[in-house]
């Protein structure tokens, strides 16, 4: 073998590629990505149908609820970011656990996020109501998009090392770019399905976006038991290592 393929099959980079725990890695951040930019991307129809959807539109003020949903997923996001690092950090300190662990939670946010969000019967749920759990979704989703993006990059980091991070990281976030795309043709499709022909708009409420928020909860049920799966891997693998080492010695 000439050493130039040596060289190229010992790169970190491909070396990372090879390894199964990099496409589960892949697959997770994906799923996450692309619930949180979706959300992100979907919230102002969402308020829109919402305030469509009652007796009397002009009583609320579209623009401010909007806004109101930027601001609350922007400092979510930060808060998520912030908390995430200092949690891993006691996880594998203190507790000789995994950061993945802040992962699989970050995946359940995102479930109780769409569940909320649809939780009211479309039929008798309130206008006020409605937009109270909008709001309340978006905090939820920004605080579990700011806890995947500030603990994912030391997960790849302790598992795959620092040699070729960048390279590693940018791979690992590509998923995304599929993701928000599917979910955002689930949305559109949802409120197109609701929509008249003559409309601009979908007016009918919950039921204008209730399949697209099923669909993030099973992608988010996917991304906990993706998560706890890796986990129990990773566990079976580090008492198989230290049992090996225990017989040795």
């Amino acid at each position: 073998q000439s050493p130039s393929v040596s060289i190229w099959k010992s790169h970190p980079v491909l070396k990372t590629l090879l390894k199964p725990r990099f496409f589960a890695y892949l697959l997770t951040l994906a799923t996450l990505q692309g619930i949180g930019q979706m959300y992100i991307f979907a919230v102002g129809f969402v308020v829109n149908t919402q305030i469509q959807s009652s007796d009397d539109p002009q009583k609320y003020n579209q623009g401010e609820f909007q806004s109101l949903q930027v601001s609350l997923i922007s400092i979510m996001s930060f808060c998520g970011r912030l908390v995430s690092g200092p949690i891993s950090d006691v996880l594998v300190k203190k507790f000789k656990a995994q950061r993945l662990w802040v992962i699989a939670l970050s995946a359940g946010l995102s479930i109780l996020a769409s569940r909320k969000l649809i939780s009211l019967n479309p039929n008798t749920s309130t206008t006020v109501s409605n937009l109270h759990n909008i709001s309340f979704s978006s905090i939820l989703f920004g605080f579990s998009f700011g806890m995947t993006f500030g603990t994912f990059p030391a997960i790849i980091a302790d598992s795959f090392g620092t040699d070729g991070f960048s390279t590693i990281w940018g791979l690992s976030t590509a998923g995304g770019i599929i993701s928000v795309k599917a979910l955002s043709s689930v949305l559109a499709k949802d409120l197109a399905a609701h929509m008249d022909p003559d409309q601009n708009s979908c007016i009918k409420g919950v039921r204008c976006y209730i399949h697209t928020f099923h669909v993030t909860q099973l992608w988010g049920a996917f991304a906990v038991s993706l998560s706890l799966l890796t986990l129990f891997i990773g566990y079976r693998n580090k008492k198989v290592r230290h049992h090996a080492t225990f017989t040795i010695e």
